[in-house]
């Protein structure tokens, strides 16, 4: 799984993911969530997690889209405010503050992101994931990206496996 994330990370954010995305990162994620995020207290994602009661994995996806494409409008916004200079002071701190905001809400998208795939293990790909595979030109990426999918999955089996031993092992001992 880790080798996937590294390889999905490493490769480009495709053009046409990024123009179907809301203007803001509130818009994306909604009120509630947006809330959470900004609030100036000390930030917990399983906090967070929790208020949400997320029932099933396909809520957990929607989450996952959502505040993935937020972490990229504000990513956006980070990197576009330190491209811009300008002589006006005033202007300069505005951008300063937007920045800094804009860096603690990425910040939080990502802790946040990171619970929610921790919490919800099996979860299947994002939408940003599957357009990176999808648009993707590298085909060394997409060779590593397809092979470590197979590991994880061989893995998983594996670990199930495993599992089913300890169960049956467990039952033999009891039936003893």
């Amino acid at each position: 799984m880790a080798i996937n994330n590294a390889i999905l990370g490493e490769m480009d954010v495709p053009e046409s993911y990024l123009t179907t995305l809301p203007k803001t990162g509130r818009q994306s994620v909604g009120d509630v969530i947006y809330r959470h995020m900004q609030t100036t207290e000390q930030f917990s994602a399983d906090h967070v997690l929790n208020s949400l009661n997320i029932s099933s994995e396909h809520e957990a996806l929607e989450i996952a889209d959502k505040v993935e494409a937020a972490l990229y409008i504000w990513k956006r916004k980070v990197n576009v405010g330190h491209t811009k200079s300008t002589w006006d002071m005033s202007l300069v701190s505005d951008f300063m503050a937007d920045g800094d905001k804009n860096t603690v809400l990425m910040s939080r998208a990502q802790s946040l992101l990171l619970a929610l795939k921790h919490q919800f293990p099996s979860l299947s790909q994002t939408t940003l994931d599957t357009s990176k595979i999808q648009y993707n030109k590298d085909v060394g990426q997409a060779i590593l990206e397809s092979y470590s999918r197979v590991l994880e999955s061989l893995a998983f089996n594996i670990v199930s496996w495993i599992d089913d031993v300890l169960l049956a092992d467990d039952a033999a001992k009891k039936g003893n």
